[in-house]
């Protein structure tokens, strides 16, 4: 920032993006404001921002700068475990499509959502499930990890998170497959699955 309070423009790659979570106290408007004053056209939108001026508004702003979007930062899914009788998957499915649909309207590149926290568990109940079950596999899970860690293809194996779901797989795969289709892509499962060598389908 400059001694009078204004920003300096600053040369950025075009494939990044400045995503406007790292601006989150301030509005959409005071947003799209501070990228023309630092030269950014190529951001990331999150949908607390939008939902604040509404769809047709956040439009008029988005397209009217000029902008291009490399994402938009979609709902955050409630807890797996959640009553649905609550009317909360139904609302959760229907601000999904508006994302993308409003997505497409601005040629937003990509939408991404956080997916419902896992039933409650908490660390010594992980704890209980994990120990166990890393020192009894230890061996095929280092096997795995060395034959599949670089391969591109399932993202998950690279994240902690895999841990448990090979847990899960070993000894619960039919409830987590029932769960998994509605959240993420069956394929994910499957690949790990068939990786531990128990496959299992996915209900989508």
């Amino acid at each position: 920032m400059t001694a009078d309070g204004r920003f300096r423009t600053v040369a950025g790659h075009p494939r990044l993006s400045v995503n406007s979570v790292s601006s989150y106290g301030q509005p959409l408007a005071a947003d799209i404001a501070m990228w023309g004053e630092l030269g950014v056209d190529h951001v990331a939108l999150i949908l607390p921002k939008i939902d604040e001026i509404g769809w047709d508004a956040a439009a008029e702003l988005v397209t009217g700068a000029g902008l291009r979007v490399s994402t938009i930062f979609g709902p955050t899914y409630r807890r797996l475990d959640a009553d649905r009788s609550l009317g909360w998957w139904e609302e959760d499915q229907r601000r999904t499509v508006e994302t993308i649909e409003w997505a497409a309207s601005i040629g937003a590149a990509s939408v991404y959502v956080c997916s419902g926290a896992a039933p409650a568990l908490d660390w010594d109940e992980y704890r209980g499930l994990l120990d166990p079950f890393i020192a009894a596999n230890r061996t095929k899970l280092a096997r795995i990890y060395a034959d599949y860690l670089t391969d591109d293809r399932n993202p998950l194996i690279s994240q902690p998170e895999s841990l448990l779901v090979f847990e899960r797989i070993e000894h619960d795969r039919f409830r987590l497959a029932e769960w998994w289709g509605q959240v993420l892509p069956s394929r994910m499962l499957t690949q790990m699955a068939d990786m531990w060598g128990k496959p299992v389908e996915v209900d989508e």
